[in-house]
């Protein structure tokens, strides 16, 4: 098992974005009410792929990271392609202020110079690093920093305790993912062209 980075040279032509949920929803046929409790802990997952056409070099780094993520055994670590850093203006170095519990979903972030500087939602942050890291998303509207820190609203709610210090990245955020299905394919027309596309649908793990 290994993490096989995504190429920033990659030339991606579409990225969808999907959240997983567990939950466990019942509904009374008699009254209508109904309960829903979280079974597991939801997941970030997208669908990633290339142009419709590229040249035989770019489809070749395409068939090169499909391949070696060797079905689902090894993970790909990728960030949001189309929003690598965020719409907020707050950036520098940052990491946690205090220790922040399993379940969280308002975080405190330490920086410096930053004051006046925003974190708006839909701004992603990577905390820590490496599969015991965890990618989230700032909801919830505008959050602007004080001389030392940003506190904001995210989610998924943290999968575990993470300590203070712990690095905050901002800049292409990384989420791990494995693939959702055993086989792919590649579609190449004379000249070298690639007609269909390559790419594949992923699922957070960990």
């Amino acid at each position: 098992m290994a993490i096989i980075a995504m190429p920033t040279s990659l030339l991606v032509g579409t990225l969808t974005q999907r959240i997983h949920r567990f939950d466990e929803h019942e509904m009374s046929g008699e009254t209508g009410d109904s309960a829903d409790r979280l079974l597991g802990v939801p997941r970030w997952g997208m669908s990633i792929g290339s142009p419709n056409k590229i040249n035989a070099a770019a489809m070749d780094d395409w068939r090169d990271l499909l391949v070696r993520l060797r079905g689902r055994v090894n993970f790909l670590s990728a960030w949001d392609v189309k929003r690598a850093a965020p719409r907020g203006t707050c950036r520098g170095t940052m990491t946690l202020s205090g220790t922040h519990a399993k379940g969280a979903t308002s975080l405190t972030i330490a920086v410096t110079g930053q004051n006046g500087l925003t974190l708006v939602s839909g701004d992603w942050l990577q905390l820590g690093s490496g599969l015991t890291g965890q990618l989230v998303m700032v909801v919830g509207g505008t959050y602007t920093a004080n001389t030392s820190q940003i506190v904001v609203t995210v989610e998924h709610p943290l999968r575990w305790q993470f300590s203070g210090g712990a690095a905050v990245t901002w800049d292409k955020a990384l989420g791990h993912y494995k693939l959702l299905t055993e086989s792919i394919q590649f579609c190449t027309v004379e000249g070298g062209m690639l007609e269909s596309g390559a790419g594949g649908d992923f699922m957070e793990q960990w």
